[in-house]
């Protein structure tokens, strides 16, 4: 403790620094959730999953129909707030809120989606919550229909596959 460093220069001048103590660092396997968690949530990360997921999106034929989100959050009431909002009950929720390839997914999907969380903070508009909501479904619909293709795209990850494959089956 209180070792000091020869002089260092930087962009903002001349530095000299003091050793004021050291504090040990957990071993890696205790951190890496920490870190993996921190990375996630870092603005960069965000930027680089946003441009992929535009990537899987141009790729797809991705088309969202704003209009039914719209007709999706007036068929909700009050329940939704409680977890015993029945979609079922809201009419007929036939009309699609987006597209991948040729599948379409209706505001029902979205509905039953919606449901799963049984409570919602009533501070939320129903135009929130549906367009929350809809963001996570959309996503996990556009990552599974990346991974469904990967081999196809990427030949070095199929023969990776293969591989995997056939030494299972030797072993």
């Amino acid at each position: 403790s209180g070792d000091i460093t020869e002089p260092i220069q930087s962009d903002y001048g001349w530095h000299i620094f003091q050793l004021q103590g050291k504090r040990p660092v957990a071993p890696f396997d205790k951190l890496k959730s920490q870190l993996e968690e921190r990375i996630m949530q870092d603005e960069r990360a965000k930027i680089v999953e946003n441009a992929k997921l535009a990537e899987i999106k141009k790729e797809s034929g991705y088309v969202e129909y704003s209009s039914n989100l719209d007709a999706l959050a007036q068929s909700m009431d009050t329940m939704v707030y409680t977890g015993n909002w029945n979609p079922e009950s809201a009419g007929n929720l036939i009309e699609p809120v987006f597209r991948i390839n040729d599948k379409e997914y209706s505001q029902m999907d979205l509905a039953r989606f919606i449901v799963q969380i049984k409570r919602y903070r009533r501070e939320d508009s129903f135009d929130q919550i549906v367009r929350r909501k809809y963001d996570e479904y959309s996503t996990r619909e556009l990552i599974t229909f990346e991974k469904s293709r990967l081999e196809e795209k990427y030949p070095d990850f199929k023969y990776l596959m293969e591989e995997y494959h056939d030494g299972i089956l030797l072993f």
